[in-house]
């Protein structure tokens, strides 16, 4: 067996596997490691981290332990490695919630300021921060948005781009051989394409619908962004009234719009420029 560690905004978490597929992981995951693989007999200094583990089954799947998150048996490698990320993204929202806005968003930069994007699973979060990131805009994170309500600074998140099938066509990644490892989901390693970002400022916040028409975008008023931002909370369970406090400054500080678009080169173009007014 194999271990590494990676760091999931304030938490460490450490990734154990056999030495057959370690490098492929690690691979995938290597924005976010900060120990390199070593025998799992030598990784002491990992050994009471959370731990998120693959084990070969009879079967030739996989048995896993999600980091204190349950544990799975028989799953393919494409669903071992979607319940992987699912996995690093909670430990992640968890170890903000306590001091930040934990919001559920991707987020990018443009000139050193912070652009998140939240909205529904495959409302195209991801992909629009990808065509961002192939533009040559910063990137800061993706599914996980920890802010600090006071400094209103993003913190850092570098875990791989969780890329479909249709939004990885769509900004021109191609997925790898075989596809059939990502036929959920293909972690875009984003130091391989473009820029990881430093903490920054939160400049706005843009809940991200397709629709079929041109670019429309639309301001929110603070009682309306604060709906639609606690509805987008992460990690909130036990923490309601400390989150929505983080949300309703959230909501009087920063810019919030909803965005419809069809082209998502476009949408990263109208959501830039509204940084600049």
């Amino acid at each position: 067996m194999r271990s590494f560690v990676i760091r999931t905004i304030d938490a460490h978490l450490r990734v154990q596997t056999p030495a057959a597929i370690s490098v492929w992981l690690q691979g995938l995951l290597a924005d976010l490691v900060i120990e390199p693989a070593a025998d799992t007999g030598r990784a002491t200094a990992a050994a009471d981290l959370p731990a998120l583990q693959w084990k070969r089954r009879w079967s030739r799947n996989w048995q896993l332990r999600l980091a204190g998150q349950g544990s799975m048996s028989n799953v393919e490698t494409a669903g071992a490695l979607a319940e992987s990320l699912v996995a690093i993204n909670r430990c992640a929202a968890e170890s903000a919630v306590d001091h930040a806005a934990v919001l559920h968003a991707g987020t990018f930069t443009v000139d050193g300021t912070a652009i998140a994007l939240s909205g529904a699973s495959g409302a195209g979060k991801s992909t629009a921060v990808a065509a961002a990131v192939t533009r040559g805009l910063g990137y800061l994170s993706d599914e996980v948005c920890a802010i600090d309500p006071m400094s209103l600074m993003v913190a850092p998140y570098h875990r791989p781009l969780g890329m479909r099938a249709a939004g990885a066509a769509a900004v021109g990644v191609p997925i790898p051989a075989p596809a059939s490892r990502y036929s959920f989901v293909f972690p875009l390693r984003v130091s391989t394409v473009g820029a990881l970002a430093p903490s920054a400022p939160l400049g706005l916040i843009a809940f991200v619908q397709r629709t079929t028409g041109p670019v429309a975008i639309t301001e929110l008023r603070p009682a309306e962004a604060l709906v639609r931002l606690t509805g987008a909370s992460l990690g909130a369970v036990g923490k309601e009234r400390q989150m929505f406090r983080r949300f309703e400054t959230l909501a009087r500080s920063v810019k919030v719009v909803q965005i419809q678009y069809h082209d998502v080169f476009a949408a990263v173009d109208a959501l830039s420029a509204l940084v600049y007014r």
